[in-house]
């Protein structure tokens, strides 16, 4: 995944290690090469904010991933979810 920021790095790495979005994606989860990604991050001193909605592929299926990122120095709030065919694993709970 390229990165702007620390916030997409973060949360695709949130994705991956959710077991329960791994058995609905597949293994080798990534950023999916086609489709709309949409949303924006703000950097500024030692904070940022990102909020995206962006696909995402593995190799079992492709889905939907919407995710928020604060980051005030080591501090980070974090909220994802992802869809696929209308099934969706919040990240918080992982399920």
């Amino acid at each position: 995944m390229s990165s702007c920021g620390r916030g997409d790095d973060y949360a695709l790495a949130q994705l991956q290690s959710c077991p329960a979005a791994v058995e609905l994606l597949g293994e080798e989860i990534h950023r999916g090469r086609a489709g709309l990604a949409c949303g924006s991050t703000e950097i500024s001193g030692g904070m940022e904010r990102s909020s995206w909605s962006i696909p995402v592929s593995g190799s079992r299926a492709n889905g939907r991933f919407r995710y928020s990122y604060n980051a005030v120095g080591a501090s980070v709030r974090f909220s994802g979810e992802v869809e696929v065919d209308g099934t969706r694993i919040d990240l918080a709970t992982c399920q």
